[in-house]
């Protein structure tokens, strides 16, 4: 199955998706939304996780963009793209925003010219995938995913300088990134 790029991604490439089994036998798939109900569907699973895992309703609100903003990111030549892990069934079980930046947008020193790095955002899963969010390896197989499929969604194959995430600064969410 390939993993299918926004057709306004000009600069990005389909590639193969990956596939990986969950503890409880289940075979999920790299995905990227293609419409505006699949991207809503992702970013609903995103919006619950973090009302869920925010130390305070205030963090939950700071920590996620409205989902008109990422209507509009998803679907420019921005490179950021929204990964979900889907089910057999393509109903979405997991998300991790994501984005390719060419670090010449981010720095001018010389060594870094014609390599792009890769963002990832947050991460989000559901509570029955989860285990009620006591089991990250949902999380962390999705992480491994997206941080190896990004280098090779590029089509001019720059150099790769390595994927960044960020995370809360303790808790099962920065284990499964580890």
């Amino acid at each position: 199955m390939k993993l299918k790029i926004p057709s306004a991604k000009s600069q990005l490439v389909a590639v193969e998706a990956p596939q990986f089994t969950v503890p409880d036998g289940q075979v999920l798939s790299l995905y990227i939304p293609k419409n505006i109900g699949e991207l809503k569907a992702a970013w609903n699973i995103l919006k619950d996780y973090t009302g869920r895992m925010a130390p305070n309703p205030e963090s939950a609100l700071q920590d996620l963009d409205e989902i008109t903003d990422v209507l509009k990111y998803h679907s420019s030549d921005s490179g950021y793209l929204i990964f979900t892990a889907v089910d057999e069934g393509g109903k979405p079980v997991a998300v991790a925003p994501a984005e390719i930046v060419p670090l010449s947008d981010v720095t001018e020193r010389k060594p870094f010219q014609g390599m792009s790095i890769g963002l990832i955002y947050q991460i989000g899963h559901t509570p029955r995938i989860s285990n009620n969010d006591v089991d990250f390896s949902v999380a962390s197989s999705l992480y491994e995913a997206v941080a190896s499929t990004m280098p090779r969604l590029l089509a001019k194959k720059d150099g790769w300088a390595g994927t960044v995430t960020e995370s809360r600064k303790e808790g099962p969410e920065l284990e499964a990134i580890l």
